[in-house]
């Protein structure tokens, strides 16, 4: 499906996707984190659909539980213990912590969900290609080899069920043998791929010369505006939920403000930030029904 940001020069597109990224890794701040979290969810359901979403939501809510579960009992830090198991006090202040930190690795997740959607292998390439062609390459295909992996998992486990051999068929050790012959499948396959692109590669002429792009992608006015705003944003966002203000704080007490005025602003500020390519995409669909 075609989004606002796919006519947006490449590295407007990496500001802001990176601003996400990077603000949902260094703060802490409960509120931020689910602002974040219901930002970054909201724009994965408008790219990749409800379905998708909630297949990614499955996994997230699996790490959310194994963060949140095994912080407080592993980690004691803390002085208001709520009970011990053998013997080691597990702290109301860890249980927070663990809830903030399996949060934030969920809104981490949905956020490289978008990723994948408004930042293509060939804009990564455009941005990157010429300073780090090798570098930059090897991060397309990262991207590139999780959504293939999948799609081809799909289409070996459909041949392996007609055939009577899917992981779900059988005694415990007969589908524990046919999830091994998968994985062997997708190995070899994965393998082969990979040799026929770097013999279409060197075929082609890879790394011989100057590096150039298929895509011509200009700046327009349009790109000098977002990018600015988005640095501005950014920039406000960053000093009213991590500057001199007063922080909330997990060890050794929960204490801490979490609704200061400055903070209340900073919230305003970097949802604006967040929800910035939804509110373009709200603009041009009045836009086109005024019309």
């Amino acid at each position: 499906m075609k989004h606002i940001f796919h006519i947006y020069h490449p590295a407007v597109v990496f500001c802001y996707i990176a601003a996400a990224l990077v603000a949902a890794m260094v703060t802490r701040n409960p509120v931020a984190i689910g602002i974040s979290f219901l930002a970054g969810s909201g724009y994965a359901v408008y790219l990749r659909g409800a379905r998708a979403y909630l297949k990614t939501l499955r996994m997230v809510a699996v790490l959310f539980v194994v963060v949140a579960v095994l912080n407080p009992l592993f980690n004691h830090n803390g002085v208001t213990a709520w009970f011990y198991l053998f013997d080691n006090p597990v702290t109301v202040e860890a249980c927070y912590f663990g809830l903030a930190m399996g949060g934030m690795l969920a809104t981490i997740i949905v956020w490289f969900s978008v990723y994948n959607e408004i930042m293509t292998g060939d804009k990564f390439l455009y941005l990157f290609g010429k300073a780090l062609p090798t570098a930059a390459l090897m991060m397309s295909m990262i991207a590139r080899l999780v959504p293939t992996s999948r799609a081809k998992i799909g289409r070996i486990r459909a041949a392996q069920t007609v055939m009577g051999l899917g992981a779900k068929t059988g005694s415990w050790r007969q589908r524990v043998a046919h999830g091994v012959r998968i994985s062997s499948i997708l190995m070899s396959w994965t393998m082969e791929d990979s040799i026929e692109t770097a013999e279409s590669m060197n075929a082609r002429g890879y790394g011989s010369g100057k590096r150039t792009s298929f895509t011509a992608y200009k700046w327009t006015a349009h790109d000098f505006f977002a990018l600015g705003l988005i640095l501005c944003l950014s920039g406000a966002a960053g000093y009213m939920l991590l500057g001199p203000f007063p922080l909330f704080e997990y060890y050794p007490i929960l204490g801490g403000s979490l609704f200061s005025g400055e903070q209340i602003a900073g919230y305003v500020v970097y949802a604006l930030l967040l929800l910035f390519p939804l509110m373009l995409e709200a603009r041009e669909t009045i836009r086109w029904r005024i019309r």
